[in-house]
């Protein structure tokens, strides 16, 4: 078998029944998360390219973490360009991230994993953004972030 591998050791007999009785339903998008606001955590941050216009861009993968659709999954993706430099430093912003250079961002982007935002879920057609609303929690201090000691009320 050409690049297929099989144990032979599995064995799925006993799902046989129950799969027989499994009622496929109409295909229903995996992601059908519908508009709002959302309390999410950051899984993980990617400094990657865009695959059509090969900038630079941030690919944000978000778990919500509220008791609606908790631990689905949302993906923000944010392009880096003059024209939008303005929307990624808003959202560096609002995750409490400072840089004193851009260009440092690749060593800072571990101290966001694991961060709480709100974020809000927006659609238009076919297309949906994400946008950062507010930092929950705290965030420790030399990661880049500002504890909610250090605010001023």
């Amino acid at each position: 078998m050409n690049g297929i591998m099989v144990d032979s050791r599995v064995d799925l007999r006993p799902y046989d029944e129950v799969y027989a009785n499994e009622v496929v339903s109409e295909y229903e998008p995996w992601n059908s998360i519908p508009d709002g606001r959302y309390e999410v955590r950051v899984d993980r941050v990617e400094l990657t390219q865009s695959k059509s216009s090969g900038n630079p861009m941030l690919k944000w993968t978000l778990r919500i973490t509220g008791a609606t659709f908790q631990n689905r999954l949302l993906w923000k993706y944010r392009a880096i360009t003059e024209n939008t430099l303005k929307y990624v430093k808003q959202d560096l912003s609002i995750c409490g991230l400072e840089l004193p250079q851009f260009s440092a961002l690749p060593a800072h982007l571990p101290s966001l994993q694991g961060l709480e935002l709100e974020i809000t879920k927006i659609s238009r057609g076919e297309d949906s953004n994400i946008l950062f609303t507010r930092r929950l929690g705290s965030v420790e201090q030399g990661d880049g972030g500002v504890c909610d000691d250090d605010i001023p009320f």
